[in-house]
This record gives C-alpha cells, sequence and structure tokens, in this order.
C-alpha cells in the first residue's frame, strides 16, 4: 500500500546575530538595528518589533526595553530582548547673555535674562545670585550677576555679567547764596560750609560732606571755593565779591 509521510515544521527560527545592549545620549536617535535570523525549513521570516520604556529618574533618563521576535510560516517564533539606556549627561547651552553693563547709580538695575537650549528637554530651571563688591563710595559698586540653568537631570550652565555702578553726578547746593556786587569797604562774608545744604542724586543730603577746601582770590575782592560731595567728584562754586568803586 501507500506509504503517507507527514512533514511538520515544529521547530522556530534561530537568532543568529544580535544587536548588544547600548547606553546612549538623549540627544542620541534611538538605534534601529534589526536582529538576523536563520530557520531550517523556511526562507520567509517575519520580524516584529515592541518597545517598552522604563521612566528614569528624570526626563532625560529612561530605558528602553526591545522585544524582537521573529516568526516562520508555521507559527514557531523566537524571541529575544535588547536592552537600551538613555542618559542626560549634558547640561544646557546657554544661548544668549546679557552683555556687561556699566550705569548710573541712580538708573534701575538690568533686569534681563539669558535664554538657553537644551538637547533633551524644554523645562529648564534659572536662578540667579548677585555677589556686590564696594567702590571707592557709597555711591559706586560692582555687582557680579551669575545665572545658572538647569535640566530636570541636574545637569547646570552658569554664566556672570558684570554690572557696573557708578556716580558720575556731582552734588548740587540747594541754598548757596547768590552773587552779590558789593561796596570794597562792605564785602559780605563767605558762606560757612556747616550752614549750607546740598541735593544729590544717589546719597541722601544727610551723607553730603560739605567743605570748603580751597580759596583763591581772583583779582581784587574775587573769592574761588571748591566743594567735594561723597564720592570724590570736585564741583566748583565761584562766589565773587564784585568792588564797585
Amino acid at each position: 500500500g501507500a506509504q503517507t509521510i507527514h512533514v511538520e515544521d515544529v521547530i522556530a527560527p534561530v537568532i543568529s546575530w544580535m544587536p548588544t545592549d547600548s547606553l546612549i545620549s538623549c540627544e542620541d536617535s534611538i538605534p534601529d538595528d534589526v536582529p538576523e535570523a536563520m530557520d531550517g525549513c523556511s526562507a520567509s521570516l517575519t520580524w516584529n518589533q515592541e518597545d517598552t520604556i522604563e521612566d528614569g529618574m528624570c526626563e532625560g533618563n529612561y530605558t528602553v526595553f526591545r522585544t524582537f521576535t521573529v516568526t516562520d510560516p508555521c507559527g514557531n517564533a523566537t524571541d529575544t530582548t535588547r536592552v537600551i539606556t538613555v542618559v542626560d549627561e549634558i547640561a544646557p547651552t546657554i544661548s544668549w547673555m546679557p552683555a556687561d553693563t556699566i550705569l548710573s547709580c541712580d538708573a534701575a538695575l538690568p533686569e534681563d535674562i539669558p535664554t538657553a537650549v537644551d538637547g533633551c528637554s524644554e523645562d529648564l530651571d534659572w536662578s540667579q545670585t548677585d555677589v556686590y563688591q564696594p567702590g571707592d563710595c557709597s555711591g559706586e559698586y560692582t555687582i557680579l550677576r551669575t545665572f545658572t540653568v538647569m535640566d530636570p537631570c541636574g545637569n547646570a550652565t552658569a554664566a556672570t555679567q558684570v554690572i557696573e555702578v557708578v556716580d558720575n553726578t556731582p552734588p548740587a547746593f540747594v541754598n548757596f547764596p547768590p552773587q552779590v556786587n558789593s561796596p570794597c569797604n562792605n564785602v559780605p562774608d563767605a558762606p560757612d560750609p556747616e550752614d549750607l545744604v546740598g541735593a544729590d542724586n544717589c546719597s541722601q543730603a544727610s551723607n553730603l560732606v560739605i567743605e570748603q577746601t580751597g580759596q583763591v582770590t581772583i583779582g581784587e575782592g574775587c573769592n574761588y571755593y571748591i566743594f567735594t560731595n561723597h564720592c570724590f567728584y570736585m564741583f566748583i562754586i565761584i562766589f565773587f565779591h564784585h568792588i564797585q568803586n
């Protein structure tokens, strides 16, 4: 009689090459290597890929578990998993920084904030620290303003803006007596510095030092007085005794 031989394929394909586990930066593309397999009964194999993502401690850190399954026409299948670890170890880059500046002591301090970019996150955290360095007087100082930008994984970049505050405007007298014309036998006394009141754009009147530091006779009966303020800026008041003959 006739002999019936049943041939069945019950052997799953064998994976002959598998991409290795890898550690990559969050700025890099996820690798797309596909394994290779062979089967003793068929060359027509079907591949399936499934990713499971496990979040890390921050936005830029996570792990991809990539499972490859290869199936032959008879439904025999083999699977294997590749582990792709993604890390964020790159600090943000400051793309724009306010320039160093010099401004008057009565001007408002700048409030410009830098901008930054990050390859793995848009959620960036800014902090600002000001360190004051005194100048030669109360109206002058320097601010070292340090901006620090940090991504969710703790990578940080810092940059410093130098703000120099200067007092270039001398104070002015509020109650200095006006110029007078006097006969030569009735020349008025010069004002006492203690009776004078000054005003300044950067200091309170109580902080101003008004003193006579010089007196020069310019011709007959003309007195020349020089006063200084707290920042050592000199200004001049000419008090004329105009002699009338």
